[in-house]
């Protein structure tokens, strides 16, 4: 992982006992050309693990964690999973910009493929998030103050909130609950064209409010806010991450007609490259 998202295992570490892995991964396919291809991939294996063990040796000297190193050879994406099925941790930590490398390996093919194949929760922190030396010189004084959970009507997505109240009780978050009421489009009978029901959208848009209500009554004491905003998935919440300063997405990976495809999928570039870092929980069956 880069180092933007280092900022964050402080906090991370208040809701458990924690140990932390950093990897990074040679990739193979690169195309060295003044040294054999063996030779390069030594030479790139051995400043990969001294880069690794000398954030190692600050994280355990600033915070105290304990922390082990691993380079990997192959693939980065197939690599990562590969070792994330054969560990098992609680938390994968993956940045989408740093200086070792992960700048070149584009968001759409590494770290899609971990969000969607790894087999635990995925944080995964955008540039925009932290500044890559921000732990060095300041710890977060308020973590995860209000937390943003996207909710689609399916019960796999509400499996969100069982990790949202857990980040709640420790850091004594506010949970915003949003569900995106899409525009919705009724044929005119002319050529296909299409007009809005504004029965339809008002109809759709209590539903939600009610639904939202719903899900907010089983919380408790929590403290809760809840919007349904009207229009385009992607820029709804990307706006209401931007209005309400929301410090953490927390998303289930699966939910109604694809969720993470229809949302996550489609603010890549601007909801996990902006300020706020995305939890994905692996749902459950």
């Amino acid at each position: 992982m880069a180092e933007n998202s280092l900022v964050y295992l402080d906090a991370l570490r208040s809701l458990g006992e924690s140990r932390v892995l950093l990897v990074s991964v040679v990739d193979e396919a690169e195309d060295f050309r003044s040294l054999t291809h063996e030779q390069a991939l030594e030479r790139e294996s051995n400043l990969l693990g001294t880069y690794l063990r000398e954030v190692a040796s600050d994280l355990e000297r600033y915070l105290g964690i304990e922390v082990e190193t691993k380079v990997l050879t192959g693939t980065p994406a197939e690599s990562l999973l590969a070792e994330a099925y054969t560990l098992e941790p609680d938390l994968l930590v993956i940045s989408t910009h740093g200086r070792t490398g992960i700048t070149r390996w584009r968001l759409g093919s590494v770290a899609d493929k971990l969000v969607r194949g790894a087999p635990c929760n995925t944080l995964v922190v955008g540039p925009k998030a932290a500044e890559r030396s921000a732990w060095l010189e300041a710890r977060i004084l308020e973590p995860f103050r209000s937390i943003l959970v996207p909710l689609d009507g399916s019960e796999l997505a509400e499996q969100a909130l069982t990790v949202a109240k857990s980040f709640a009780d420790c850091f004594g978050s506010t949970l915003h609950l949003v569900r995106v009421v899409g525009i919705p489009a009724a044929g005119d009978g002319f050529g296909g064209e299409y007009s809005y029901t504004p029965q339809l959208i008002e109809s759709l848009v209590e539903g939600a409010k009610t639904y939202l209500g719903g899900v907010a009554a089983t919380l408790g004491d929590y403290r809760v806010e809840t919007e349904t905003p009207l229009g385009y998935a992607a820029l709804q919440l990307e706006e209401y991450i931007a209005a309400k300063d929301i410090d953490l997405v927390i998303m289930t990976s699966h939910g109604r007609g694809g969720f993470v495809r229809a949302t996550l999928g489609s603010v890549t570039d601007r909801m996990l490259g902006g300020k706020a870092p995305v939890l994905v929980v692996r749902a459950r069956k």
